[in-house]
Order: structure tokens, then sequence, then C-alpha cells
């Protein structure tokens, strides 16, 4: 067992379960007598919570009365007395709390896979509207009204949607046991009680799969019924146009203005709720998303162009035949491969804003960190504070600094990470940018002394001689006056103490960090290996990192997280990707006569297999190349704001081209099964099909 000092060795004598939950978080827990608990972790003479049971006949709200009146005043800030119940619900809210986020993305992302599926929806309706225009025309011959044949459309959305809401549910039972294994899979363990499942989940998404499908359809609905009553004596009839589609692209221009300016806001404006600034940059993002799909249309034509050269060159007729189906019904294709394109927008974004997140931390290892080795914790936890004297002590090592990191609540101002440093070696080991100030500045610090960052000091209106005011989460209070101002750093943000000042108030005697600097002339790698055996014999739970193990620990941390992402988006890819097997299907339904005829006069099946195949290639990787071109101005967008705090700009064009290869791929295994079902129509019987 590690705690505050060097290793101890204790012996089992018991293995305890944690109630009948199956995870608690992967969390540890061990239990030993309390003399033993307080040396190890210097806590002697000190408790962290009693616990009392009443006496009988004695209410647990009149206990905690009793003991409140014996806690001695000086202790009472510090201290609270609650119920069993009430400390319960206490920890259920902290936890609650802290797991807030998680639910929160997990809901962001189903909303992107529910956001795509009324793409597909839209977009099935309105093909299979198109292609019963002449049954929908019967229908007003022999009377029916077009509210009749608007409630009948609108009644088939409901039941679809109902059904498929039903399946949905039961499904997504399953997918949260999947993603409970997935998150455990990718080191995140979270606390798990086994299946907890509340009405409200199952109303919740109901509704949402009942509504979703009915706004989805509403328009194709409206659409049916404008086909004029004359339409069932004509073969090949079209839907009329709707009387405001001439404004179409006007008001996707509109919507895209409104959206860049609601992501502009929620990014660059002073909005102090995170909420509001979330949901400024959702509704951004959304608008975005719908102007784009609304453009699409007019950029069918060009970008089939541009995508189908390939193809018609190299396969001559069946290339230009799906180059021309692509761009027969623009409209169709837009709404199909916006429905990739929502998806790959997130990727695209994601994608870059990886990168920039692994090219700013590594550029301010190298920036910042000016030491050989830096020792950090193994997992979440601290070092014991022994473990930089014993690393001190090594032959070969010339400097080492030790570094505490913690919360820290400023009166007036929120809270902000704290830094302990030690002034007398930190200069040594670390290099700071100074706007007021020098190295003689840190290496000056009194017990009160407080270094800032350029970005605190602006948000905060701080200047060399501002005072400060923290509780810690110890609850003691201490003051500080600003002595120096720094750059932004990505390692030290905010603000800067004194060690020894941190340890007193924080009451925190295990460090975050220990920098080294080897002596010159030795041998880095033989220092390395004796100051990784010292920490394997003494403090196992903490180990040495040169620079270049930084950064590839740095990159093997954004790329887990980024595969974490690209797995929870995968549901909004697959959905799309139904959209375009549906979209096929139903097009080579419509089709079915012009297929007959392509056969008929010489058409093969590999031919038929082919041109569905491209055709389906030229829909996926128009909605790639306009998700990754929205995805990257999000992503620039982002990147300004978050300027302040460090982040730099990058484009990762080798990646993003490899998910324009992934549509390409995407493309022919959606157009698998269309593309048979094609290829094996009988010829006699789709010529003569109507």
């Amino acid at each position: 067992v590690v705690a505050t000092q060097a290793v101890r060795r204790f012996t089992i004598v018991g293995i305890v379960r944690f109630g009948t939950v199956s995870s608690i978080g992967g969390a540890s827990l061990i239990s030993m007598d309390l003399p033993a608990a307080q040396r190890i972790t210097n806590k002697m003479g000190k408790y962290d919570e009693i616990r009392v049971a009443a006496a009988s006949g004695v209410t647990p709200t009149d206990l905690v009365g009793r003991l409140w009146a014996h806690i001695p005043p000086d202790l009472r800030s510090r201290v609270k007395v609650q119920t069993g119940t009430q400390n319960a619900d206490a920890q259920t809210s902290a936890v609650g709390n802290a797991l807030g986020s998680i639910t929160n993305v997990l809901l962001a992302f189903g909303f992107v896979a529910v956001f795509v599926g009324a793409f597909v929806i839209f977009n099935t309706f309105s093909i299979t509207v198109a292609q019963r225009a002449r049954e929908f025309a019967m229908l007003r011959t022999i009377g029916a009204t077009r509210g009749q044949v608007l409630r009948s459309v609108v009644l088939e959305a409901l039941l679809v949607g109902a059904i498929a809401s039903v399946v949905g549910l039961f499904a997504g039972v399953g997918i949260a046991r999947a993603l409970n294994a997935l998150f455990v899979a990718f080191g995140i363990d979270l606390p798990n009680a086994g299946m907890i499942f509340k009405p409200r989940t199952a109303i919740v998404a109901l509704l949402v799969g009942t509504v979703v499908t009915l706004a989805a359809s509403l328009m194709p609905a409206v659409r049916a019924t404008r086909v004029p009553p004359i339409a069932a004596l004509r073969e090949g009839v079209q839907l009329p146009r709707g009387r405001f589609s001439r404004f179409t692209p006007s008001i996707a221009g509109v919507l895209i203005a409104l959206g860049l300016a609601a992501l502009a806001i929620g990014i660059f404006a002073s909005i102090s709720a995170t909420n509001q600034r979330l949901s400024l940059i959702g509704l951004g993002a959304l608008l975005l998303f719908l102007g784009v799909a609304m453009i699409t249309p007019q950029l069918v034509g060009p970008l089939a162009g541009i995508i189908g050269w390939a193809p018609e060159r190299l396969t001559a007729i069946t290339g230009r035949l799906a180059r021309e189906n692509a761009v027969r019904n623009p409209a169709r294709t837009a709404v199909t491969a916006a429905a990739l394109m929502i998806g790959l927008a997130v990727v695209g974004f994601v994608t870059v804003f990886a990168a920039e997140l692994k090219k700013t931390a590594n550029d301010a290892i190298s920036r910042e960190i000016v030491g050989t080795f830096a020792i950090y914790s193994n997992g979440n936890n601290l070092i014991p504070a022994g473990a930089a004297a014993a690393v001190a002590h090594l032959p070969g090592v010339a400097a080492v600094s030790s570094l505490k990191i913690d919360a820290g609540h400023l009166a007036g101002l929120g809270d902000y990470q704290t830094n302990g440093i030690q002034p007398a070696t930190f200069g040594k080991l670390y290099h700071f940018e100074w706007k007021v100030g020098s190295d003689a500045t840190a290496a000056t610090m009194g017990p009160h002394s407080a270094l800032i960052d350029d970005t605190m000091a602006k948000n905060n209106h701080l200047t060399v001689g501002s005072r400060i005011r923290v509780t810690t989460p110890a609850e003691t209070h201490d003051s500080f006056v600003v002595t120096g101002i720094y750059k932004n750093t990505q390692l030290l943000p905010n603000w800067c103490i004194r060690y020894d000042t941190m340890r007193k108030d924080w009451q925190q005697p295990r460090d975050f960090a220990v920098l080294v600097n080897a002596a010159p002339g030795q041998n880095i790698k033989a220092l390395k290996a004796h100051i990784a055996a010292l920490l394997s014999a003494q403090y196992p739970t903490a180990s040495v990192h040169s620079q270049q193990d930084l950064k590839e620990q740095n990159t093997q941390n954004v790329n887990k997280l980024l595969a974490l992402i690209y797995v929870l988006l995968a549901m909004s890819v697959l959905v799309s990707l139904f959209g375009i097997i549906n979209t096929l299907v139903l097009s080579v339904y419509e089709r079915t006569r012009e297929i007959g005829m392509l056969r008929a006069i010489g058409t093969t099946r590999t031919q038929v297999r082919w041109m569905i195949r491209w055709e389906s290639v030229i829909t996926a990787v128009i909605g790639a190349v306009t998700g990754l071109v929205v995805g990257i101005v999000l992503s620039i967008l982002v990147t300004a704001g978050l300027q302040s705090q460090g982040i730099e700009y990058a484009l990762p064009i080798g990646q993003l081209l490899l998910w324009v290869v992934f549509a390409m791929l995407f493309g022919i295994v959606a157009a698998a099964w269309p593309a048979r079902r094609a290829a094996r129509l009988d010829v006699l019987g789709a010529i003569a099909y109507e």
C-alpha cells in the first residue's frame, strides 16, 4: 500500500463485497485498523468522519441535534453533522453531478443519431409519396379530399414511428449494456448497480421516436395532397413543386448565416452559464446542418461531375450512368448525402480538434518543460512527498522540484486550479513566458505571493498588486498578492503559489508531479533506469517519463478518447448507411423498367451492379466532402474561441482524406444489396412493369 509515505506491506485477512453492486467504478477499497490507517496517511489523531448509532428510542434527527450541541465552536465551520439518509443523499447527488457530464455526452450522440434518422425518414417518405403519385391521384378522383390524403400519410408515419420506437426502445436496453462494457474497455469503469429501467425512459424514447417520425414525414404528406386528380390518367407523373421551393437557396443562406451567428455568440461571447453557451452552440450547429442540407441540391451537379470523373474514365458507360442517376434528382441525392454529412461533420470536427490537442500539448511539453524527466502517478493518484527527496539523492541528479496541483475557490472569482511550486528550484526545470515579471520574480516568491496567467488576469481585471482571497478544499482561508503575470500555459494554468504554503493551507502532503534535471554529461538512459528502479522499489505508484514519453503518452490518451468518440458516433453513421441502402432500394424499384431496358439492349448484370455501386459511392462522397468541410469550419470557430487557452491550429489532411476513402468503401457496402437486387431483375418482367 502506498499512501503519503513509501510502500508499506500488509497481509490480507479478509475479502468483502460492496453491497450487491456489480461495480464501484474501478475503485479499490482497503480497510485496516485505525492507527495503521492514520500512520500511512499522516493523519495521526485525526478523522475524516465519525459514524454514530442512535440508542433505542432516539430518532436520527434528535441525535443530530445532540451531536451538534457538542461540536466545539471553533470546528463548526469545518464539520457537518448529518443523518444517514442525508449523508447518502449528499453522496448520491455528488456522484450524479460528477456523472452528469457523461449523461449529457451520451444524449448529444443520441441526438445526432436521431437527427440523422430524421433525414432518412424524410427521404423515405418523399420517395414513397412520389412513387405513389398516381395512387393519390386516383384517390382524389374517386372523391378523397386533401385532408384525407394528408391524414392517411400522417397515420402511416404514426404507425411506422410507434412500431420503430418500440423496437428501438428494447434495442436500447441491449445497447446500454454494450455501452457499459465499452466504457470499461476504454478504462472508464463507472459505478454500476445493475440495469435500471425507469418508466420515464420508455415514455421519452417512444415520444422522441414517434414525434421525430411525424415531423420528418409532414412535408412529404403535404406534398401528397397537391397531386391533381388528372394525374391518375398519366404515366410517370411527378409531384408538383412546392410553392416556396424557389426560395430554398435563400432560406438555406439565412439558416447558414443564423447558424454561424449562434455559433459565434456561443463561442466568443462572455456567457457565464455553461448550459446557455452549449445550447447556443448546439442551436448554431443544428441551423448550420439544416442550411447546408438545403443548399446541397445546388451543389450535387458540380460535385457529382468532379467525383464521377474517375468512374467515368475507368468504366466508360456505368460510371456515366451512375453520375447521371445521381444528378437526376438532386434533392433526393442531397438528402441522402445529408444523413452521412451530419455524422462525418462531427467526425471531421473531432478529428481536427484532436489533432490540435495533440499539437498543443506536445508543443507545450517542448516549450515549458526544460527538465530532463517528469515523475507522475501511474493512475489518478498523487505521489508521496518522499519520492522527490529519494530521487534527489541519486547520483547524476542535478535538480529536483516538486509540484502540487489542487482546486481553490477564489473569492468573487470562482474555482481555479492552484499550482504549488518551489521557488528555489522550479525555474531550473520549467520555463515561464513572462508578461509582467521575470524568473527572479518566481525565485523570490514569498509565503503570500501569487503568479497568475494572463488569461486569468484579463478575465478578472487583475494586475500586479491585486489581492486574492482563497478558500481551500480543507476549508482554510488565506490571501495572496499578485507579484507576476505569465503567459497562459498548458501545464500550469490559472495561478501559482509557494509549495510550502499550499502544503500548509491545502493540508495535502502528496505531490502532483516531480520534475528532475540530469547533471551535465550524465547518461540519460542509465539515469532514467536508476530512477525507475528506485520508484518501483519504494514508490510503485509513480513512474518516470522523458519529454518524448510524455508526448507519446499524450498522443495515446487523445487517440483513446478519439476512438471512444468514433465508436459512439458509429450509431449515427450506421443510420446513414441504412439511409443510403433505403434510397437505393427505392430508386431501383422506381427505375425497374429503365433497368429492364438497359438489360434488354445488352447491359450485363455486372455492369448494372457497378452502376448502382458507383451511384452509391458518388452519393456517399458528396456527403463526406460536405460533412468534412462543415466539420473543419466548426473546428476553426471553436479553436478561435479557445486560442486564449493556448489551443493551436492544425489540419490533419491525411486523416481527413482517409475519411473520404472510408466514404467510398461505405458507399460500396451500402450498395451491395440494392445492386444485387437490380442485377437479378427479370428482364421481361422489368420491361412490362408500370
